[in-house]
């Protein structure tokens, strides 16, 4: 559905802000790592147990 396609969407733009955050700012990857984990879980929650389950 288009809901799962956004979210994947949004989860590999994330993984790519991340990327470039924690190359250049170090003393801030806990807080992006804590966020980024928050997303992955939300995101395998619809995956796994959303309206959308087929």
């Amino acid at each position: 559905m288009a809901i799962l396609d956004v979210l994947e969407l949004l989860r590999i733009y994330f993984l790519y802000t991340l990327t470039k955050a924690m190359v250049s700012q170090r003393a801030k990857n806990r807080k992006y790592l804590y966020i980024i984990g928050g997303i992955t879980k939300t995101y395998h929650f619809y995956k796994t147990a959303g309206p959308d389950s087929s």
